[in-house]
Parts: C-alpha cells; structure tokens; sequence
C-alpha cells in the first residue's frame, strides 16, 4: 500500500491507490475500542435491568387478578391450595 503523509496531521496518512485519510494513530484506537466495549456492557445491563422490570410487572398482574379471584370468590381452597 502506498502512502503520503497528510500535512499538518501527524497520524494521517493517504492511500494514493484509493485517495482514502487512514488514521495510524493506534493508541487513539484502542482507547476508541475500548469505551465501545464499555458502552456495549452498560447497553446490555440496561437491557437486562428492563428484562427483568417487564418479568415483575407481569408476574405482579398475575398475582393481582389472583388476589381479585381470591376476593370474588372464584377461588377455593383445599388444604392451602388454590384451585
């Protein structure tokens, strides 16, 4: 691959082939590849923590339309058990 350096940027560099700006800064792009891993943890720690809210909110109405069977009477018991 042949290169120039693009002037006055230290860590760019231009492929005469296709006339693309490469950055050869490679410390710069480890620490980009480095908050993307974090950001990507933190992303599905939230996804995580809206999993299991949405997994609460369902089992709390499960437990409220049986407490309302509970109070109508459409429950009955037989020896602790529900039926």
């Amino acid at each position: 691959m042949s290169t120039v350096k693009v002037k006055g940027h230290t860590h760019l560099v231009r492929d005469l082939k296709s006339q693309a700006i490469i950055n050869t800064d490679s410390d710069a792009y480890a620490r980009y590849m480095a908050r993307k891993a974090k950001q990507s943890k933190k992303d599905d720690e939230v996804r995580d923590v809206i999993r299991d809210v949405n997994e609460l909110k369902t089992e709390m109405r499960e437990i409220k339309d049986l407490l309302v069977e509970i109070k109508n009477g459409r429950l009955i018991s037989i020896n602790n058990q529900y039926i």
